[in-house]
């Protein structure tokens, strides 16, 4: 698998295949969208963790 960064830092493609074979792309990010599904995904983690300890209460 390899991550390639497209322009100036815009996209984020990733990239996988054989050797010798045609490579297929299995993502493209933009990085803004990226920061907002890592914030997403944060959130996401603290709601959980937040109804594991009301649970244990």
């Amino acid at each position: 698998m390899e991550t390639i960064t497209v322009g100036p830092g815009m996209h984020q493609m990733m990239i996988q295949g054989p050797p010798g074979s045609e490579p297929q792309v299995l993502q493209v990010l933009s990085l803004k969208d990226a920061s907002v599904l890592t914030k997403a995904m944060a959130a996401i983690g603290e709601v959980k963790d937040d109804a594991t300890i009301s649970i244990e209460h």
